[in-house]
């Protein structure tokens, strides 16, 4: 998960660590489909892992869902 300043590893545990985002939910997307890399990011705090390509709708679906909601056919409001 290769940013220009860096990675989305330390970029989750700046934020985790600031005041009020300690249990931010977060989508790990990555080009990386190999389990060891899955299991890395849910391992240091990404709720959910999603390989591009992706559809949309599962994309849409799983923030709704780390948001408390429900997905309504894919059309859910975010």
């Amino acid at each position: 998960m290769d940013l220009p300043d860096g990675d989305g590893y330390a970029l989750l545990q700046q934020l985790h660590s600031r005041a009020g985002l300690g249990r931010l939910p977060a989508i790990a997307v990555s080009g990386y489909s190999r389990a060891q890399w899955r299991s890395r990011a849910t391992g240091l705090g990404f709720d959910h892992y999603a390989v591009k390509p992706f559809a949309i709708a599962s994309l849409v679906s799983e923030i709704v869902s780390l948001k408390g909601g429900a997905a309504d056919g894919g059309n859910a409001t975010v």
